[in-house]
């Protein structure tokens, strides 16, 4: 929101839009009927036209767009097609004023991949009527995401040496020479595979050709990320011989079973420090991006109007919370800002 102005003057410049949009679109065609350049949707500076949603909206229609790493959200091609528009002008405006800005080079350079040597994808664009400029809006958009995400994870990585050790003393339980005998099925697709993979793991000593067995620590290679700090806390915490839930591993899925612990001492701090490091950059990291998430999801839903009938996420009128594809800078999502993390 702009400096200077109180709430009363956001509000009257608020209603001024509306009926300015309504103005265009009931007074633009002599039907009374959307103008194709009526605006319909306002994202901070961005206007967008009912052509643009139409446009999108056939394109989802012939199962074009959302070929990136977000996912699709859910509802009809609508509602999917305001998904695209509003979010990712919050990401692309967002990575602007938070001064790392995405470049035409780069958006180029990301293109070109996703082109491709063989054609394939060309073709395929061309034949549900995507655009370059289609593909080059969603790529910008994903790149601003990232961009957003590795500025925040830079913030959490400047750790002073006092908060090291303080954070070695408050929590010296989870450095320790304990091993837990662990089998487990991984690289599943989903949760639910997960689940679906799990009756293999029977009370039996060994389950399955796909099994693997980790003698798994609290310290070494098993911590040289924060997802992996994750597991092996989740695998410490679990009951021995009890089937675990779906954990996330190397961006797949898999389920655990706990078959024998092997009690230790505790690491001296030296030869802990580095998994310490890992910990308090994952705990700095979720704190980091928890905020931004609330303070980015407030600024944008405040700097978004949308005429009736054209209410999708990230609108003010629009009540569900927003999914993986609308905030894919929420920690329920992505829990974690970086990858692996290592001093």
């Amino acid at each position: 929101m702009r400096r200077g102005r109180t709430p009363t003057a956001r509000a009257i410049g608020a209603a001024i839009w509306v009926i300015a949009a309504w103005v265009v679109a009931t007074g633009a065609t002599g039907c009374g009927g959307l103008a194709g350049r009526a605006t319909v949707v306002r994202v901070g500076d961005v206007a967008i036209s009912k052509t643009t949603v139409d446009h999108w909206i056939g394109l989802i229609e012939r199962k074009g767009g959302f070929t990136g790493p977000r996912g699709e959200p859910p509802g009809g091609p609508r509602q999917r097609a305001l998904a695209l528009l509003i979010t990712s002008n919050w990401l692309i405006q967002e990575a602007a004023r938070q001064a790392v800005p995405v470049s035409e080079r780069a958006v180029q350079e990301a293109l070109l991949e996703r082109e491709g040597r063989n054609g394939e994808f060309s073709q395929w664009r061309r034949g549900v009527g995507q655009t370059i400029g289609d593909v080059k809006f969603e790529l910008r958009a994903e790149l601003a995401a990232e961009a957003l995400r590795k500025k925040l994870a830079r913030s959490a990585e400047r750790i002073a040496p006092g908060e090291v050790a303080d954070f070695y003393r408050a929590h010296r339980s989870l450095f320790g020479t304990g091993v837990r005998v662990t089998d487990l099925i991984e690289g599943q697709s989903s949760p639910a595979a997960a689940i679906a993979a799990a009756p293999r793991l029977s009370t039996a000593t060994r389950f399955g050709s796909q099994a693997i067995r980790e003698h798994v620590k609290r310290s070494g290679l098993f911590l040289r990320s924060p997802e992996k700090v994750r597991v092996v806390d989740a695998i410490f915490a679990a009951r021995p011989g009890v089937v675990s839930r779906p954990v996330l591993i190397n961006k797949s899925w898999a389920v655990f079973v706990v078959r024998k612990v092997i009690l230790g001492k505790v690491v001296p701090f030296a030869k802990a420090r580095e998994a310490v490091l890992v910990r308090l950059s994952e705990s700095r990291q979720r704190a980091i991006a928890s905020r931004f998430d609330r303070e980015y999801r407030a600024y944008w839903h405040a700097h978004t109007r949308c005429l009736g009938g054209y209410v999708g996420p990230g609108c003010p009128q629009f009540a569900r919370p927003l999914g993986p594809y609308e905030d894919p800078l929420s920690t329920k999502i992505q829990g974690i800002l970086s990858e692996p993390f290592a001093h």
